[in-house]
Formats: C-alpha cells, structure tokens, sequence
C-alpha cells in the first residue's frame, strides 16, 4: 500500500490516531472516552450541584413548615388555659379608672389646672 487513500473522510482520521496509538484501538477509544469526559464533567456537575441545592432547599422549606405547624397547634391546644390565666391577672390587679385617685394621667391634671374640659370628658360626653 505506497498509495494512501485520502478521501475516505473521518475513516482517514481513525486510521491515522490507531496508527500513532500503536495499532490499539483501545487506547484510542479510551483517550477519545477521556476526552467527552473532560468536556461534559463541569456541566453535570452544575447540574448535580442545582439539583443538590434544590433538595436541600426543599427539605430545609418543609422542615420550617412543619415547626410552623406543630408551634401553630401547641398555642391552639394551650389557649384556653392562656385565657383563663389572662382572666384570673385581670381579676386580680384591675385596670385604672379616670375615677381611681392613683391615676396618673395628665390630661386628668391639667383639666384641674386650667379648669377646661379635656378630651377624655368630650369623648365620655359625646357617647
């Protein structure tokens, strides 16, 4: 064969990379192997990557969901006794009334002062 036949396209190639191989056709399929690993690794590991996020992520949003539901039900389960305490602490220490001496606001103050009606009294005399 002194002739070489040049127009048999990529066959041509193949022939030239077995023959700087050494005649082996696996080391040429393992470097043109090596070769599409090389170039596809950075995008599958971009995506791995994304989808790794996206499960953490999934996983982190159901775990405040389900915190948020288990606190929402433990304040529903203790609510009755909440009102119940929140009764007995009125009961016990009522609120200040403008009648209460030990009132200290100063509306109340300036009214006696300047002897002018305040906006508490219009409110109360409105009604």
């Amino acid at each position: 064969m002194g002739n070489p036949l040049t127009n048999l396209g990529d066959y041509n190639v193949a022939r030239d990379l077995v023959k700087a191989a050494g005649g082996k056709w696996d080391i040429v399929y393992n470097n043109i192997g090596k070769t599409f690993v090389a170039k596809a690794t950075p995008k599958l590991l971009l995506k791995g990557g994304f989808i790794g996020a996206g499960i953490i992520g999934l996983a982190w949003v159901g775990r405040e969901v389900s915190r948020f539901m288990n606190e929402r039900k433990q304040l529903i389960e203790n609510e009755p006794a909440l009102k119940n305490e929140f009764i007995e602490i009125l009961d016990a220490n009522p609120p200040k009334t403008n009648d209460d001496p030990a009132c200290d606001d100063e509306a109340n103050k300036q009214e006696g002062e300047n002897g002018k009606e305040n906006d508490l009294d219009k409110l109360g005399s409105d009604q």
